[in-house]
């Protein structure tokens, strides 16, 4: 029997019906029946639209097609009416020609014969040739004689005084011209034709014959019957509707203009002009719009054939959604339908074709069996839970507002006497004792907000009567809408029971009723800490876990968790992210199939680190020689520890697995690595190169004695030159050793090395195949440099641009001042010199870029590899910065970027001497000590100062040095200059012997020498008392340069 009963509620799935009863399903129908109705509509609708919009079309099109016939067609009636008047002009010319050319007429022109005139123009002449004017003048004009008929009357009329004033002054009365055309008279127009009269065979005109026939509408009506055209013929100035037109013929050219009146008469009219070629008349013809009238008809036969077509379209359409879609929807809404009403959850749609219609009957299948396996787990549940409740020891209990019970459990039944149906929907009150109401009246007043979480004892009649004694709790419940009050109520009849018969002995056992009373206070303390301290317990179980599960998620270790079985139980963020599985995922599997651990040998070694973890008592570490693979296929080095977890027995409960990425530490202690091999190179090469360049000064030093010995047209002196300069480069590669040992400390000077630059480069590509592009900026900024090492740095970048275009090309060298503001690059931002060295070649391949400035790392054959790693060091012991930019088939370019300097730029020496060969015969006066403990060096250093002539001594350390300079000061020849070497193995140096010196004489000259360039004392020397520095190996003529320097200005 279960715990719970929802008279007002049905199971997930039953709800299918309506309050009425009536299924739920009619409104899909509806819907059916709309989509129907609207399909149709919308159907209707757009054959409508379309119909209207083609009907509209076509009127449009048609129509205007027919317009257009219309007026082409009222053009050419135009035309066929100006032709029919240009006919009658050329009848009159046909006229006036005749009796232009007649002999009789010529002679007439001579003698003036009056018989000539009444035997040839008679009135029936007129008549019978349609003309009313015929008119002679003479050559100068004047009118010989003339003749009007009116072809109405048939008989002579006076010629019209305007006609006698106008014809002879329109008629040119010299020239050959023949003059045909319009004349505008006051008695209305004319159409004229005038012919010379040719005087015999001399070819001199000697009068015009001039023809006429007025433009009447006797003349207008026999014209319109010639064309079977409407015509009239007006003058320019017409009424206002139609004003308008002669401007337009005036300045249209002389084409027609056409104008439409209603649907029913259209005009046409052309400009007339007169024989002066000025607008004359306006034409005018009148004609019915048949033509227009067709085309109406046509637009309705066309519009009527679209709405037939429209309406079997819009039929066809509504048939075949009627088929294929609406009735298949009713279909399947009628079947949702009949597994609604019917209440079978396992029933199931067919589903038909692959379509929309057939999705949606798939996806209802698929609610149906969500909806069925959540009946099942409610129908479980409910089960589950009833089970739990009715085998409780406590009295369980739910109530509404107002205190009506709404659940119960077995218990209930058990101690009530009473059935569980007897018990639900009644007042609890019913089964209260009177004396015990008051406790809870408070608590049901129907409001949740009212009712407080409490404890009491109430006493329950049962159906026998008994009174029972129970310890309730109430608790206010909420869930969404719904309230209600949750109660436990435990039977402490007994223990009341109890408690009175005590109270009926307590005058004979007070101090047993006291201890007891006590020990009853004792057990409510108790069990009240109990409850208080299982809250404080489950809270801090619960800030424990958010604490743990932070601080998981915030530690950069993986962290597994795992039962004794090997299953994981916990995953944190950072060990699904190493491993690839979710936490989701993973939970539940096992270690070795989301860990997949291999050591050095490639075997998966998880599972056994797991056995021997759960195994033993004590943590286990294993920090190299294991790679974590993640899903997608990468390989992760990680160090990895593991602990046993113990219960509160000491037992084996499950590991802990803690793993971390290495990657970094271990990247880490292969650049400490590599740095150490690197110093441990450096200290040797530096070693190396101060010792080969004392060897070298002493080499140097001899050639150049040896030289001076030989003459310079002798082919040995030639040979000690080569050795010479074979010896300066070979000082140049200890130089780059020295510079790649310790960085190779720069002496520096503020310089503008612009043609610094430029001469380097085209000094470092003497000889060879590829050629050079410089620019240089104009305002380029100065810098703190070594201008030797900086120009070592330029040389070897242009041999390796050259080096890379083994067939030649061309090398771009840039000089040019820059802004750094990136806060991502090696050097801090500020405004640097920026030199680029760019070539054409084939690029550097990606793998061997990040070692191409390694010491001893080439891909030459002929290369030492010290060229790039020497340009580095020396770039950043300048405070710069080497930048490469390469692309494989395009090139290669280093920039190299030197801070910018505010300081004016260092002013040379006065008195240098040129450093590659020393001035001929030049010579010395002075006294100098040189303090070397390489004999050969003080050896040749004696021989070359005095045969240039110097007084020159030697000391093999700084002690020595100290002694030799006291006694000449105090011997009264002091030394002008002290040469000291700054390292003496197993003696005082020079940075030693200099301070002594100085105590003892503050106005001391010394000079620094040695083969360490990268001391610290060469690259600051004025720090450490000297006045000027020289590295060996060295040319004698930059050696004596100095000396004399320093020797002039002591005497000065």
């Amino acid at each position: 029997m279960g715990l719970y009963t929802y008279p007002d509620r049905t199971a997930v799935g039953y709800d299918a019906g309506d309050q009425d009863g009536r299924p739920l399903y009619g409104p899909l129908f509806r819907a059916f029946s709309s989509l129907r109705i609207k399909t149709a509509l919308i159907i209707f609708a757009t054959s409508v639209a379309l119909t209207i919009v083609m009907a509209l079309t076509s009127q449009a099109l048609m129509l205007g097609g027919f317009t257009a016939l219309e007026e082409q067609a009222m053009q050419e009636n135009l035309a066929r009416a100006k032709n029919a008047i240009t006919e009658d002009l050329s009848k009159l010319d046909t006229i006036a020609f005749t009796w232009a050319e007649a002999d009789d007429t010529g002679r007439f022109m001579g003698d003036r014969d009056a018989s000539y005139l009444r035997s040839n123009f008679p009135d029936e002449t007129f008549v019978g040739s349609d003309f009313n004017l015929f008119m002679i003048t003479d050559a100068d004009g004047e009118l010989v004689w003339h003749k009007y008929v009116n072809l109405v009357y048939e008989h002579e009329m006076p010629t019209p005084k305007s006609l006698l004033e106008q014809v002879p002054t329109l008629s040119p009365a010299t020239g050959s011209e023949a003059v045909s055309g319009i004349l505008m008279l006051s008695s209305g127009p004319m159409m004229i034709a005038s012919r010379p009269i040719m005087a015999g065979d001399s070819g001199e005109v000697s009068g015009r014959v001039t023809v006429g026939r007025f433009l009447d509408p006797v003349e207008i009506a026999r014209l319109s019957r010639q064309t079977a055209l409407s015509l009239s013929i007006n003058e320019l100035a017409l009424p206002s509707g139609i004003s308008d037109v002669g401007e337009r013929l005036v300045s249209g050219g002389g084409a027609g203009v056409v104008l439409t009146e209603g649907d029913d008469q259209i005009a046409g009219y052309a400009l007339l002009r007169d024989v002066m070629g000025a607008p004359a008349l306006l034409l005018e013809i009148d004609a019915p719009r048949d033509i227009y009238r067709e085309g109406q008809n046509a637009v309705h036969y066309v519009i009527i054939a679209i709405l037939l077509i429209g309406g079997v379209f819009s039929a066809l359409m509504i048939l075949l959604l009627q088929k294929t879609f609406i009735s298949r929807l009713e279909i399947l809404g009628g079947r949702i339908a009949g597994i609604g009403k019917g209440g079978d959850l396992s029933a199931r749609l067919d589903v038909d074709g692959e379509d929309e219609i057939a999705t949606v009957a798939a996806s209802v299948n698929g609610m149906l069996a969500s909806l069925e396996n959540a009946r099942s787990l409610l129908d479980e549940s409910r089960e589950r839970y009833s089970r739990v409740i009715n085998e409780a020891k406590e009295i369980i209990f739910t109530l509404d507002l107002e205190g009506n019970l709404t659940s119960v459990n077995r218990v209930a039944e058990d101690l009530t006497g009473r059935s569980r149906d007897d018990l639900i929907g009644r007042p609890v009150r019913e089964f209260i004792a009177p004396a015990y109401l008051h406790l809870i009246e408070g608590s049901l007043t129907g409001k949740i907000e009212k009712v407080q979480e409490k404890t009491v004892e109430i006493g329950i009649l049962s159906k026998s009567g008994w009174l029972h004694i129970l310890e309730v709790r109430l608790r206010p419940q909420r869930q969404g809408e719904r309230s209600w009050i949750f109660g436990i109520a435990r039977d402490i009849t007994e223990l009341r029971r109890t408690e009175e018969e005590l109270d009926l002995h307590r005058n004979h056992l007070e101090d047993l009723i006291r201890e007891r009373t006590d020990a009853l206070i004792r057990a409510n303390a108790s069990l009240n800490q109990e409850i208080i301290d299982r809250k404080w317990a489950e809270e801090r179980l619960a800030s424990e876990k958010k604490r743990l599960s932070v601080t998981l998620s915030s530690i950069a270790e993986g962290v597994i968790s795992t039962d004794t079985s090997g299953r994981i139980v916990l995953i944190n963020e950072i060990a699904t992210t190493m491993t690839g599985f979710t936490r989701e995922k993973a939970c539940g599997m096992g270690i070795g199939s989301v860990l997949h651990l291999r050591d050095a040998q490639g075997k998966e070694v998880a599972a056994r680190l797991l056995e021997e973890v759960l195994s033993g008592k004590k943590v286990l570490t294993l920090s190299r020689d294991l790679t974590l693979s993640g899903q997608d296929g990468s390989d992760i080095p990680v160090s990895i520890s593991g602990s046993p977890i113990h219960d509160e027995g000491e037992k084996v409960a499950g590991a802990v697995v803690i793993f971390r990425d290495i990657t970094g530490t271990l990247k880490y202690e292969e650049e400490l690595r590599r740095q150490e091999k690197i110093r441990s190179i450096g200290t040797l090469a530096g070693g190396i190169a101060h010792d080969f360049n004392n060897m070298l000064a002493a080499v140097t030093g001899n050639l150049s004695i040896a030289r001076m010995d030989v003459p310079e047209d002798s082919p040995a002196y030639a040979h000690l030159c080569d050795a010479e300069a074979a010896a300066f480069r070979a000082r140049d590669v200890t130089q780059q050793l020295i510079t790649f040992s310790k960085g190779g400390a720069p002496v520096k000077k503020t310089a503008e090395i612009g043609e610094l630059v430029r001469e380097t480069a085209r000094f470092s590509l003497r000889g060879r195949k590829s050629t050079l592009c410089i620019t240089i900026a104009d305002d380029l900024c100065r810098v703190d440099v070594d201008t030797g090492q900086i120009s070592q740095v330029i040389q070897n970048l242009i041999i390796n641009a050259d080096q890379a275009m083994p067939e030649g090309g061309t090398i771009e060298v840039k000089a040019e001042n820059v802004l750094i503001q990136e806060e991502n690059l090696p050097i801090g931002p500020g405004r640097y010199l920026r030199i680029t060295v760019g070539d054409h070649g084939t690029g550097i391949p990606e793998e061997i870029r990040g070692r191409i400035f390694d010491p001893y790392f080439t891909t030459k054959k002929e290369g030492n590899g010290l060229g790039l790693a020497s340009c580095q060091s020396i770039v950043r012991n300048h405070g710069g910065f080497i930048e490469l930019q390469t692309e494989m088939g395009v090139g290669t370019a280093f920039k190299v970027y030197l801070p910018a300097s505010q300081k004016p730029p260092d002013k040379p020496e006065e008195g240098a001497c040129p450093a590659d060969r020393p001035e001929k015969g030049a010579s010395g006066m002075g006294k100098v000590l040189v303090m070397d403990d390489n004999e050969e060096i003080i050896r040749v250093a004696e021989a070359l100062l005095r045969r240039r002539g110097f007084v020159v001594e030697g000391a093999a350390d700084g002690l020595e040095a100290i002694d030799r300079y006291r006694a000449a000061q105090e011997g009264g020849a002091p030394f002008d200059v002290v040469v000291m070497d700054l390292t003496v193995p197993g003696g005082m140096g020079g940075k030693e012997a200099v301070q002594e010196l100085l105590a003892y004489d503050p106005g001391l000259r010394a000079i620094v020498s040695s083969g360490y360039s990268d001391d610290p004392v060469m690259a600051d020397y004025r720090l450490y008392g000297f006045v000027d520095v020289i590295a060996k190996p060295y040319r004698m003529a930059d050696f004596i340069a100095v000396l004399k320097r320093h020797i002039r200005k002591s005497g000065d």
